[in-house]
């Protein structure tokens, strides 16, 4: 019931539930581990102050969910402050910097695609493969195919910002 792929994980920014896998995966091979050196693993280990801070990512709106009712406000794509019309996407301060603007998103960009085209080098050495699909598993090359995906997320949250630039 808790497992979904990976990959859709990811597009669709869904958390991940850090307790179920601390209660349910971790916690009895790590009280094995543990219990020869530590004499009350669960206290000392998995329970106390040292536990207490738990990330949750921030949901998307979805049909049906409080998220839905939150109003989106446009904010200028320089300087991030809100905006009471959506006349265009800089505010009247930075209207006079939309080239250097354009040209710092432009940058982020082409950084974000040189990320993108290392981490694939070097997914494909790994896999020894140039002209073939990689679907990374258990080889080394795992972490790098969540790092490709991120990269892909933000060189499309990129592009969309630039593509409001020729609007």
């Amino acid at each position: 019931m808790k497992s979904e792929d990976p990959i859709y994980v990811l597009d669709n920014n869904i958390p991940i539930d850090c307790k179920w896998y601390l209660s349910n995966q971790l916690e009895k091979p790590l009280t094995r581990i543990f219990e020869p050196i530590i004499d009350d693993v669960q206290r000392q280990l998995l329970k106390g102050d040292h536990t207490r801070k738990v990330f949750v990512a921030t949901p998307t709106a979805k049909k049906g969910s409080l998220m839905s009712f939150a109003v989106k406000k446009a904010t200028c794509m320089g300087c991030k402050a809100l905006m009471d019309e959506k006349l265009g996407n800089l505010c009247g301060s930075c209207v006079h910097k939309e080239g250097e603007i354009y040209m710092n998103k432009l940058a982020d960009m082409k950084r974000a695609e040189r990320d993108y085209a290392g981490l694939w080098a070097a997914a494909q050495r790994i896999h020894g493969s140039n002209f073939q699909d990689i679907m990374c598993t258990g080889d080394g090359c795992a972490c790098q195919f969540y790092r490709r995906k991120k990269v892909q997320q933000d060189i499309k949250m990129y592009q969309e910002g630039l593509d409001k630039f020729g609007q």
